[in-house]
């Protein structure tokens, strides 16, 4: 399945559950929500093991969750969906969730700390360096890999999401000695399925300790959202997220899955409207809700440019919006944006980038190769990433433009037409 036709699929949590579903997990709710993954045409379900609903000390993996994430994963096998269960979460949707025995009042986080359902001050214990972290991190990914190493609805191991928003390591050193010795322990209970991690654009923009073509992984991911990039041509630039996959493949040498992409929506018949601003690591941006119609010609144009430009695939951010019973839990009492970047609404109604992403879903979609060749040499790639990013982009925007002369059609702006 993996590189031959390129996958189509979200990333999951369920609408009136969000982060809580595994505190108050009801199967009945993943099967009815799981067939409308299948009706909107997903193939792929991407979604999150909380650190501390599966592993409540360290030296434990919880038994009930477990039977859980079995119930889930033989649900996705019924309706004919494949997964990628995230391991260790850790950062998710803004907050970053930690375990109790983990938390280190020592560390501060630049994101609000979430442990058992309540804020708290402090961040987390080094998850790279620090052995009894090591250690109960590689018996929760060992436990669950040998646990569901055979199960088919397997379609991939993903180490972590956005990990270094949980805490940057120390050094790129670190980075890559945590990345290999989880990937290792993983293949060393289940050698078939391949190991990932939830990579993401701060990655390419700056120097987190995460050089993307240094770390030990069978499949290399990435997540991007021009609304928080400060280099694309706007929060609706449909170029950015395909421009990120180019690049991190031009850095790594081998195709690339793009995770999550997305937009929030405002209501039905509103208007895009500016929400706020954010600092985001070293980046300050405005954030929107953009108009369901806007996020629909966004999805349109991203999915068929990320497969014209050699994607493994795309992953949608997200399934559904929240519904309004969980607005006032965090994260999503301040998230506001994270409470719409579904591609249904909360009542199930489908969105007009949902209805975009199952027409694209019925396309023919073998793997193609990337046509654009980016010169961006790793070792020198991260002595200045955020530069290299920006020329990056001005190399990649010019040869999309020679490649429309090319072959005599009009390059339109935020269209690739040839």
């Amino acid at each position: 399945m993996l590189g031959e036709v390129f996958l189509l699929g979200l990333n999951y949590w369920p609408r009136r559950k969000a982060m809580y579903w595994w505190k108050e997990f009801d199967e009945g709710e993943v099967e009815e929500e799981f067939k409308e993954v299948r009706s909107l045409g997903a193939e792929v379900v991407r979604f999150f093991l909380l650190w501390e609903d599966f592993q409540p000390r360290p030296d434990v993996v919880d038994d009930g969750a477990l039977a859980n994430l079995e119930a889930v994963l033989d649900l996705a096998h019924r309706y004919g969906l494949k997964t990628m269960p995230t391991l260790l979460v850790g950062h998710m949707s803004g907050a970053n969730w930690v375990p109790e025995w983990a938390l280190d009042e020592a560390h501060r986080s630049p994101y609000p700390v979430i442990s058992g359902g309540k804020l708290v001050p402090y961040g987390v214990r080094d998850i790279y360096e620090d052995p009894a972290m090591l250690e109960a991190e590689r018996l929760l990914v060992r436990t669950v890999a040998s646990t569901f190493s055979e199960h088919l609805a397997v379609l991939a191991w993903d180490l972590s999401n956005e990990v270094d928003n949980l805490r940057v390591p120390r050094s790129p050193e670190a980075a890559k000695r945590w990345c290999a010795l989880l990937a290792n322990e993983i293949r060393s209970v289940d050698p078939n399925h391949p190991v990932t991690l939830g990579l993401h654009q701060e990655d390419l923009e700056f120097d987190k300790g995460f050089h993307v073509h240094e770390l030990d992984l069978d499949m290399v991911s990435m997540h991007g959202y021009p609304m928080v990039a400060p280099w694309a041509e706007g929060p609706l630039d449909t170029d950015a997220v395909p421009f990120l996959n180019t690049l991190t493949e031009a850095l790594v040498g081998r195709p690339v899955l793009f995770q999550e992409f997305g937009l929030p929506t405002a209501p039905p018949g509103e208007g895009r409207v500016e929400i706020g601003r954010a600092k985001i690591y070293k980046k300050d941006v405005r954030l929107y809700l953009f108009s369901e119609e806007e996020a629909g010609r966004y999805y349109e144009e991203v999915l068929v440019k990320l497969h014209r430009l050699g994607s493994l695939g795309a992953l949608a951010w997200c399934f559904s919006d929240y519904d309004p019973c969980v607005w006032q839990k965090p994260p999503l009492d301040r998230n506001v944006a994270e409470r719409f970047f579904g591609l249904t609404r909360s009542d199930g109604s489908l969105k007009p980038m949902g209805e975009a992403f199952k027409r694209f879903a019925k396309k023919e979609r073998p793997v193609l190769r990337c046509p654009i060749k980016l010169e961006m040499p790793g070792e020198d790639y991260y002595l200045r990433p955020y530069e290299n990013l920006v020329a990056a982009y001005r190399e990649f925007k010019r040869a999309l433009r020679l490649g429309c002369e090319h072959h005599n059609d009009a390059y339109v702006p935020g269209l690739m037409t040839c």
